[in-house]
C-alpha cells in the first residue's frame, strides 16, 4: 500500500492499536505497510482453511468475522471467536503449512488488510519482536479455547451465557463489545447451545433484572447479578435475584 492511498493512515492506525503489533518500531510497520493490500468484504463472505492453507494473512481494520468449526456428522456449528478491529488470522498458518478445519465468515461489511504468507514470514524473520507477539497471541487464544472447553463440560448454559456477557461488557462504554448486535442464533453457537435454550435463559436474565433487551439488542443492567450466577454456578440462582 502506498502512502498516498486513501486508506493508508486508517490502516496504519489499525496496526498501531492491534495487540499483535504492539510496540513494533515505526519503521518496521512502515515496511509492512508496503506489502499490505486493502480489501472490503460484504456480509456473508466466506473463507476456509479446511482443504488447503490460506494463501494470505489477514488483519481486520473494521467489522466482525466469526471463526468457527463444523461437526462433519451433525453439521452443528460452534463459534470459537468473534474477530474484530485489530484482530488477525490465520495465525496457525504462519506456524504450520497444513490445512485445519476452521472457517471464517463476515457478520457485517468488513474491511481487511491482506499480505501473502511468504511476505509476512519474511517480515517476521527480520523483526524478531513480531515473532514474540505471534507466540503471545497464540497462547492467549489457546487459553481462551481451554476455558471454553472447560465451561462446556462443567458449567450450565445459563452460567456460560452470563459469563459471556460479563467478558464482553465494556465498562467504559457501558455496552457489549464484539457480540453487540449479534443475532441469538450466533450467540447460541458461542456458548454451545441452541437458539431456543438461549432465548429461555435470556428471559431468565431479564426476569431477575440482570439485562434488558431492546430491538433485539442486549443491554447489561446489573453486572453483580450476572457475577452472582457465574460464581455460584447454579441455575436456580437466577430465580432468587
Amino acid at each position: 500500500m502506498q502512502t498516498n492511498n486513501i486508506q493508508y493512515l486508517r490502516s496504519l492506525d489499525t496496526l498501531k492499536d492491534s495487540k499483535f503489533f504492539k510496540d513494533i518500531p515505526k519503521d518496521a510497520l512502515a515496511e509492512l505497510m508496503e506489502k499490505l493490500v486493502y480489501r472490503k468484504w460484504s456480509k456473508g463472505t466466506y473463507l476456509s482453511g479446511a482443504y488447503e492453507p490460506l494463501p494470505f494473512f489477514y488483519i481486520l481494520v473494521m467489522g466482525k468475522i466469526k471463526e468457527y468449526q463444523v461437526d462433519e456428522i451433525s453439521e452443528k456449528e460452534r463459534i470459537n471467536f468473534i474477530l474484530s478491529d485489530g484482530d488477525v488470522f490465520d495465525v496457525l498458518n504462519l506456524l504450520d503449512d497444513r490445512p485445519h478445519k476452521i472457517y471464517w465468515e463476515t457478520l457485517e461489511e468488513t474491511e481487511v488488510l491482506r499480505i501473502t504468507k511468504e511476505d509476512m514470514l519474511r517480515w517476521m524473520d527480520k523483526y524478531p519482536q513480531a515473532q514474540k507477539h505471534l507466540y503471545q497471541y497464540m497462547a492467549s487464544h489457546v487459553r481462551m479455547l481451554e476455558e471454553m472447553t472447560a465451561d462446556l463440560s462443567m458449567c450450565p448454559t445459563l452460567v456460560r451465557l452470563s459469563k459471556l456477557l460479563i467478558q464482553s461488557f465494556d465498562i467504559d462504554k457501558g455496552c457489549l463489545n464484539r457480540i453487540d448486535n449479534l443475532p441469538n442464533s450466533e450467540l447460541a453457537k458461542l456458548i454451545g447451545t441452541t437458539r431456543a435454550v438461549l432465548n429461555r435463559h435470556i428471559q431468565e436474565l431479564k426476569g431477575c433484572g440482570a439485562i434488558s433487551v431492546e430491538r433485539k439488542k442486549i443491554n447489561i443492567e446489573n453486572t453483580e447479578r450476572l457475577l452472582m450466577i457465574v460464581q455460584n454456578s447454579h441455575v436456580p440462582i437466577a430465580a432468587r435475584c
